[in-house]
């Protein structure tokens, strides 16, 4: 009988583990400690920290406090959330903070910090994680401030908000960061003289492999919203899905892959993404990058709304005095109502040592004073790439503007090509020959320029060069005296397999861009969006592959259909459209192969980015195995009959 005890004892053991919940800090044996339950501290939040244990959870319900210090690895909690707990700077003045730590593995959740100066202010150590969530910050001078150098730590800045004067720093990365890693994510900041400032206090900045990340964030009614500087040596910055509205300045990068006199390289290359953010109602400028030497720089997915002065402004990259390999890409990105230059590109000092590539492709430019602007890039090398393809300039006062140019000695590296200029009023294309070292001719060819006559020149070319001998009158956008445009993009052709077909065969539609001469373009990557009325109904765009874009369709039904096509550059429709008919009859034949060069979904795959007949994930929790609760109730059953029978014999 004894042994049956042991075992149900046993048995019930497992399942009062099976049933704790996870510790908050993983591998500490951490104790709750209660304030304001009347749990022996009377209020006493100081009291209860510095009687806790490294890796206690110190949990407060409600009161305010001042001046708290944080001295050992501790949680320090509020359950009910930020409006029910206020830490506050002392009204003393003793010290200027509402709450300090310098103990390692520190997390601070839940809280209102309030101070007429420093919110909280970390002096972290190595190989520190500390972690700071779901607080409200009501401050004057700093919100959170990380003061000393940093080895192999992570920082976690989530879900807050942070409540300013106007002057505010509402979290300042005061520290070198080594192999270290930063993320700030999901907070909103309001009222702010700098938001989120990182970067160091001194030329060491973010190094050796450290990696800073300011994704899902809002901020609005502020100077500056995100100041990153001083990133090298292989570390990178990632600024991610942020909204950034009603500021002054939005994104600000300084000294980016950078080497100085006191820390000289040779340094890593460093990565910059800056990705699908929203940036409107900026007064000055979205985006500025300065002194950019060493890596690569991606420029994606974002909308740049409404800037009083710059979209985004780029200013000494790929200095001389270093000769590093330096890419910048800016793709995919929307620049609408910008009051000067959407994008603006000066001081390129270039040396023969460098290697440069500027990727500008894909992006939209609509309704801004100027599209974009290239202001005094001098000494281009052989090592130079400027690519400025298939992006679309509409309605802006000018498109594309080379301004005093002293750049690309040869125009080889130069590349203006596959992008459409319509309803720029003053000028789609203007280059400025007016420097005595100015680039002669700047290579526009095969663009769109908003009607298949091509550009107007809008004045007399005081070098008696005239390009482009044509036949009727040009009305598209103007373009001055120094441009070559010709040939230039001019019309869409479509062309059916067969004119006529039988249901159940599969038509093949292929589309060419054809160029002032009637030659078909190498148009590679531009779309072709299709759509068909009549027998059948069908919407699809379609890439072109090198001068071509073909669309399979099968036939289900008789009659006629109407097939138009018209080509989009960078997601925007050129008005370059074609127009074809085709018959269907009831009789069946052999069907045809369809064309190799449109991309069809791969075998499994919906289409739709899922693939079909995935099995489902298992989701997992925190909740005990239904196994556990059967082998307990079996066991509780066995012990059950067991003594059943052993009174029955007693009896």
């Amino acid at each position: 009988f004894s042994g049956i005890i042991i075992l149900a004892m046993v048995i019930m053991s497992i399942w009062t583990i099976a049933l704790s919940p996870v510790k908050a800090l993983g591998a500490l044996d951490d104790v709750v400690v209660n304030v304001s339950q009347g749990t022996g501290y009377d209020d006493d939040l100081q009291k209860a920290i510095d009687e806790a244990d490294s890796g206690d959870v110190i949990e407060v319900y409600t009161g305010v406090y001042s001046g708290i210090e944080i001295g050992k690895s501790i949680s320090l909690v509020a359950p009910d959330g930020p409006s029910s707990v206020t830490i506050s700077r002392p009204e003393s003045g003793a010290v200027d903070y509402a709450l300090y730590s310098d103990a390692r593995n520190v997390l601070i959740k839940g809280l209102t910090i309030e101070s007429d100066h420093t919110g909280i202010e970390i002096r972290g150590l190595d190989e520190d994680v500390i972690t700071i969530e779901d607080c409200v910050f009501n401050v004057d001078a700093y919100g959170i401030r990380l003061m000393n150098a940093l080895h192999d730590a992570n920082i976690v800045i989530r879900n807050n908000t942070f409540i300013g004067n106007g002057y505010t720093y509402l979290v300042e990365l005061y520290s070198d960061l080594f192999n270290s890693s930063v993320i700030i994510q999901g907070n909103s900041f309001e009222g702010f003289e700098e938001a989120i400032t990182s970067g160091g206090n001194t030329e060491q900045g973010i190094t050796e492999n450290s990696s800073v990340v300011i994704e899902y964030n809002y901020f609005q009614d502020g100077n500056l919203a995100i100041y990153v500087t001083w990133l090298n040596d292989g570390s990178s910055a990632w600024i991610l899905e942020n909204e950034i509205e009603a500021v002054d300045y939005g994104i600000n990068i300084y000294d980016f892959g950078y080497e100085s006199e006191f820390y000289p390289g040779p340094f890593d290359p460093c990565t910059l993404i800056i990705e699908g953010n929203i940036l409107d109602d900026i007064s000055y400028y979205g985006i500025a990058l300065n002194e950019l030497y060493n890596g690569s720089i991606a420029i994606v997915d974002n909308e740049i709304l409404n800037c009083g002065v710059h979209g985004i402004y780029l200013d000494r990259a790929a200095l001389w005095r270093l000769g590093y390999p330096l890419a910048i890409e800016i793709e995919n990105n929307t620049f609408m109502n910008c009051g000067e230059e959407a994008l603006y590109i000066q001081g390129m000092d270039l040396n023969e040592m460098n290697t440069y590539m500027l990727t500008i492709y894909q992006n939209r430019f609509i309704g801004n004073d100027i599209g974009i602007y290239f202001d005094e890039i001098s000494r281009g090398s052989p090592e130079t790439f400027i690519s400025i393809i298939q992006n679309s300039f509409i309605d802006n006062g000018r498109g594309l503007v080379f301004s005093r140019e002293r750049f690309i000695l040869n125009a080889e590296p130069l590349v203006i090509l596959l992008n459409q200029f319509s309803g720029n009023g003053d000028f789609a294309l203007f280059a400025d020959d007016r420097h005595s070292e100015a680039l002669e001719i700047v290579v526009a060819t095969n663009n769109w320029w908003g009607d298949e006559s091509g550009p107007v020149v809008k004045h007399s070319p005081e070098n008696g060069l005239v390009f482009a001998m044509m036949s009727t009158e040009p009305s598209g956008d103007p373009v001055n005296s120094n441009v070559d445009f010709d040939p230039w993009l001019a019309s869409l052709s479509l062309a059916a397999i067969q004119d006529s077909m039988a249901s159940g065969e599969t038509q093949v539609i292929t589309a060419r861009i054809l160029d002032n001469e009637g030659i078909p373009v190498d148009a590679d990557g531009l779309t072709i969006h299709f759509s068909i009325t009549g027998a059948h109904i069908l919407d699809r765009d379609v890439l072109v592959a090198g001068t071509e874009a073909a669309l399979n369709y099968p036939g289900s039904a008789v009659g006629k259909d109407t097939i138009t096509a018209e080509v989009y550059i960078a997601g925007i429709p050129t008005g370059m459209t074609a127009e074809i008919e085709v018959d269907w009859t009831q009789s069946t034949a052999t069907p045809t192969e369809p064309a190799q060069s449109e991309t069809t979904p791969a075998a499994g795959d919906s289409g739709t980015g899922e693939t079909e007949d995935t099995p489902p994930i298992p989701q997992t929790g925190n909740n005990a195995s239904p196994l556990l609760f059967v082998v307990y109730l079996s066991a509780l059953f066995i012990l059950i009959v067991v003594l059943s029978k052993r009174v029955s014999s007693k009896n």
